[in-house]
């Protein structure tokens, strides 16, 4: 049996957002991807991944929001969990400052303004200099967060205003777990990630240069060799397991 391993997305993002590691890890991992479009609450997100994860425990994988509800599922139900990889992300309840952006910018896209918080608010932050003026990364992005829409950038963003802090549960994670950074990271710094590693007792941590916000896309390769071993260190017999 393959082991189970199940995504959880960014912000405004879809399956697009993993789609060169589905494509290169599906041959040896059952790989699934988990909806956050539907709640404005991380612990309904979290309970509607664990509803429709697989019956047998899981390797969590999350980015950015999705490392957030992975945390969250972390909390309620640690004994589903095989392994958790936290890419991108914060274990922080969100700052005044994050809550008044994030309600002006709602409040801008109800008006109309969600094209324009895309384009020129929200996307910027995400690639490393490097890749600030990729074409292809930049479309899928921009493409990925216009077909979510303004009602799940909402439902999203409510979400993220009213998130717990999540130290103690990365304290009393025991599970075997990975922290991936990107080291150009604007939203999530390289520093926040180390801490994060050292309140939790069974962590590794990597960073991968010339990143920024989104690895999976930026450096799908390196990002899909990262996740083959670790996931692979928990099969045995595995080339990985035995390395």
């Amino acid at each position: 049996m393959k082991p189970n391993v199940v995504f959880v997305p960014g912000m405004l993002c879809d399956e697009r957002l993993f789609a060169p590691q589905f494509a290169a890890l599906s041959e040896d991992f059952d790989c699934s991807l988990a909806d956050l479009t539907r709640d404005d609450d991380i612990t309904d997100m979290a309970m509607r991944v664990l509803a429709d994860a697989p019956s047998d425990r899981f390797t969590l994988v999350g980015l950015s929001l999705g490392g957030i509800v992975a945390m969250e599922v972390a909390r309620l139900a640690p004994w589903r969990l095989a392994q958790l990889v936290l890419m991108a992300t914060n274990h922080q309840a969100a700052s005044e400052a994050f809550i008044a952006t994030r309600t002006d910018q709602i409040a801008r896209a109800r008006r109309g303004g969600f094209r324009e918080i895309v384009v020129n608010e929200l996307k910027v932050h995400y690639l490393a200099p490097g890749h600030a003026d990729h074409p292809r990364i930049l479309k899928l992005v921009t493409d990925m967060a216009l077909q979510a829409g303004p009602d799940v950038f909402e439902r999203q963003g409510r979400a993220l205003m009213r998130r717990r802090d999540q130290t103690d549960t990365l304290r009393s994670c025991a599970v075997s777990s990975l922290i991936v950074a990107g080291a150009h990271d604007r939203l999530c710094s390289p520093r926040s990630h180390q801490i994060m590693r050292k309140l939790m007792p069974n962590a590794a941590f990597i960073g991968l240069p010339d990143v920024g916000h989104l690895a999976p896309l930026e450096a799908p390769g390196v990002t899909t060799e990262v996740l083959r071993r670790f996931v692979g260190e928990a099969v045995p017999g595995s080339p990985s397991a035995s390395a």
